[in-house]
């Protein structure tokens, strides 16, 4: 895997958009998109709707990211998305998929029931339907007239003529599945309704799941749009995972055949695993300059004689910190303890599956928190500072009207601003009452965060999950790099 990457000029950015933050996807989410050949815009009339198209993102084993997965003419599999880190205003990073071929409608949908559903069923669900229809072949013709809006008696007479030229099809082999009948087969594998009133599977359309009565709704927000921002760029990273029209093809034949390799299965989760890593070093690079810029405004309170907003400053990067180790330490345990393969015992390999996803589950917590806590002090900061700008007598009555309507903007922004933060010790609290979670499991994630919490110390010497009274910048000031944690 190359850690460098390729530089975008606006026009490649342009020609890779749309792009789908990774940070707003879930397992379980449907993508629905209309692509720019004429074969797309005919289904999607045919269907009576904007789309042509729908994949799913599924939870992976070892992976906090869901991965998408798609059936079209190649066959049902993974598709690998490109990973852009684009720069935006305010030296700010977001962490994008590149969506293929540029479609010209696209959504991102989820069902709100999803939430109620645990990891485990999660994952179960989904390893049932990749038992059943991963790389299998795409559907045959036929199949695709029952999602077609027509009348049910020429709708019969034309599956009825399509038949006819599929007589040389093997009755025996399976007849594939299609894009749409794909996402209505995990939503019943998970046992959570599609639409108000019963449809049946091989029935479902990519339109059907955007009309009124699906019940899954938009993710707002989703995608980023290129014409808010006066200034962005753009790197793709160089990591190639693999090509689907050349590898998924050779996947279906293989199960065809019932042939499918040890050592292509072994490179294939090998990948699969590489890419994994690649999110997890970008997602923690991400929080590196997040924890930088939180220094460098302890630095300004500090400078400006606001000691207590650096006592803040400094509490908020401490967690970001922490869950950085958290990660680090997580993603050794998951490189060198070895939790995957079928030689692992399946107690073991519970125990870290459930482990795995709570401490993503806490880092998120950590993060997230943290940033809106920053965000929200920072602006406080910028109040302040403004405000000893005004009780200059000397400044002109016109830039004293700016400074004025700034002040009251940042305001507004402070009050749109809350937090709270997760105690890391009442985390586990919570975990060993009111989560079904194995006494493995506990063990992992208070031994994890236990050796976090010493690494981080150790660095910084200092408690990151309690901040002393009356601590101010001392060696805090000196942001260390985590970045190169995952490199080796």
């Amino acid at each position: 895997m190359s850690a460098e990457s390729e530089k975008l000029n606006p026009k490649k950015l342009q020609s890779l958009s749309p792009f789908l933050k990774l940070d707003k996807i879930r397992p379980g989410d449907v993508l629905l998109t209309r692509g720019r050949a004429a074969h797309s815009t005919f289904i999607a009339k045919a269907t009576r709707g904007e789309f042509s198209h729908a994949a799913i993102f599924l939870p992976v084993e070892n992976s906090p990211w869901p991965f998408l997965v798609e059936a079209d003419g190649f066959g049902v599999g993974f598709t690998h998305l490109p990973l852009v880190f684009l720069s935006v205003e305010e030296f700010r990073t977001i962490t994008v998929y590149s969506i293929p071929n540029s479609p010209l409608t696209y959504k991102l949908l989820r069902h709100p029931e999803i939430e109620n559903k645990s990891s485990e069923q999660l994952y179960q669900a989904a390893s049932e339907l990749q038992a059943k229809v991963l790389h299998r072949r795409y559907s045959i013709l036929s199949r695709l007239i029952k999602p077609v809006d027509l009348p049910d008696n020429f709708k019969d007479f034309t599956e009825k003529l399509i038949r006819l030229t599929e007589s040389r099809i093997d009755a025996s082999s399976h007849t594939g599945v299609f894009c749409s009948e794909l996402v209505a087969m995990y939503f019943d594998a998970l046992g959570v309704p599609l639409f108000e009133k019963q449809r049946s599977i091989q029935s479902v359309s990519p339109n059907h799941l955007d009309e009124s009565a699906s019940l899954l709704k938009e993710v707002p927000d989703a995608f980023v749009d290129l014409s808010k921002f006066r200034h962005i760029e753009g790197e793709l990273s160089n990591f190639r995972f693999w090509e689907r029209k050349e590898v998924l093809p050779v996947f279906v034949r293989q199960r065809q055949d019932s042939e499918v390799t040890i050592r292509q299965k072994e490179e294939f989760e090998a990948c699969l695993m590489s890419n994994i890593a690649e999110i997890s070093i970008a997602c923690l690079k991400e929080s590196q300059h997040i924890y930088e810029n939180i220094i460098q405004s302890a630095n300004l309170a500090g400078y400006s004689g606001k000691h207590d907003l650096v006592d803040r400053f400094l509490s908020f990067a401490n967690k970001i910190y922490l869950s950085n180790h958290i990660e680090i330490v997580q993603q050794s345990y998951e490189r060198d303890q070895q939790f995957s393969g079928s030689e692992v015992p399946f107690e073991e390999r519970v125990a870290w599956t459930q482990a795995f996803c709570k401490l993503t589950e806490l880092i998120s917590s950590l993060r997230s928190t943290s940033i809106r806590a920053y965000t929200r002090t920072d602006t406080l900061l910028a109040v302040t500072l403004i405000r000893n700008q005004l009780e200059d007598k000397k400044i002109s009555m016109r830039t004293r009207l700016s400074l004025k309507r700034k002040r009251r903007a940042l305001l507004r922004e402070y009050r749109s601003y809350k937090a709270s933060f997760p105690d890391i010790d009442l985390f586990v609290d919570k975990l060993k009452t009111k989560e079904p979670l194995t006494d493995k499991s506990f063990g992992l994630i208070e031994k994890i965060i236990l050796e976090a919490k010493i690494a981080a110390i150790m660095e910084l010497g200092i408690d990151p999950d309690s901040i002393p009274e009356n601590s101010h910048l001392g060696e805090m000031t000196q942001a260390p790099n985590m970045a190169g944690s995952f490199d080796h």
